[in-house]
């Protein structure tokens, strides 16, 4: 009854010679129209197209619902509304329909863009980054953005093949971050790293020397930032951090392991594998060097 196996019988009437139209054709018959779609459009069987097109007539079906409901159901009706309209952006950016996404918002009517801010933030970044219009997120009016947000729609676009998005999300909200002088390492760090990628090594030097200036605890950073410096190949300035740090701190085992790496010297890199001063997972990241 209702919907029960409604997925395996739909799929088996696909295999037997049955089109994607037939089966919307049965939702005349549907005690609920709304659920029938929905499982169509979670059909991952079902080609892309198909799957949009059931994630449109569930929403266009849903709106017939709130319309009709009455006041006591509004509320329930209208959330569950939305949360159809999510999926469905969710949908067409994990399928490049961008546009086609934005316009879901366009015909969700006022006071829709709001909730889906609040409620699905992530997906909300990720769809104006996707539509060239994420400088509007970054506004001296706009609201803080959550960062779980931001880093989860950079995987996001990632994901779905726009890496440059991903890199101009993450680089406006370093920026931002650190112009409202939020100075944690992160920000710099992961600045400086997408300046590194795009051949700024000038600036992402210059980047670093100010998180290092910063730094609540005299050289704190220093490795980090030559940890970050020798990743990118540029040897000599990851050095020069590492040996800043070995002449401030002589005692630390763990700038003396990244100088003795970045001079590739075979002494220093044994007396610390040798040292039962040194920390054991040190020792063994040296060991393993030599």
């Amino acid at each position: 009854s209702g919907l029960f196996r409604f997925d395996q019988l739909a799929r088996a009437s696909i295999d037997a010679g049955y089109s994607t139209a037939d089966l919307f054709a049965f939702s005349a018959n549907a005690a609920d129209p709304v659920s029938f779609f929905s499982v169509l459009a979670a059909a991952e069987w079902l080609p892309a197209a198909d799957r949009e097109q059931a994630f449109t007539r569930s929403v266009a079906a849903a709106e017939e619902q709130l319309n009709s409901a009455p006041r006591p159901q509004a509320p329930y009706r209208r959330q569950a509304l939305n949360e159809l309209r999510y999926q469905l952006i969710e949908f067409r950016l994990a399928n490049g329909r961008t546009a086609q996404a934005q316009s879901v918002l366009a015909n969700a009517g006022e006071g829709f863009v709001e909730g889906f801010a609040a409620r699905r933030p992530a997906l909300y970044i990720q769809l104006k980054a996707a539509s060239g219009a994420m400088d509007e997120l970054f506004t001296a009016n706009a609201a803080p953005l959550p960062e779980f947000a931001v880093h989860q729609a950079a995987v996001e676009l990632r994901r779905s093949g726009s890496d440059g998005a991903a890199d101009s999300l993450l680089r406006l909200f370093y920026e931002k971050k650190i112009a409202d002088r939020a100075y944690s390492p992160s920000y710099f760090l992961g600045l400086a790293e997408l300046y590194l990628q795009r051949g700024a090594n000038q600036q992402a030097e210059a980047l670093l020397r100010r998180m290092t200036a910063l730094s609540p605890e005299p050289y704190g950073d220093h490795l980090d930032a030559s940890v970050l410096l020798e990743k990118a190949g540029l040897l000599p300035s990851a050095l020069g951090f590492a040996s800043e740090k070995m002449r401030a701190e002589p005692w630390s085992r763990a700038a003396q392991f990244a100088v003795a790496g970045l001079e590739q010297s075979s002494a220093a890199l044994a007396a610390i594998a040798g040292s039962n001063s040194a920390p054991y997972e040190l020792r063994v990241r040296t060991a393993q060097q030599l």
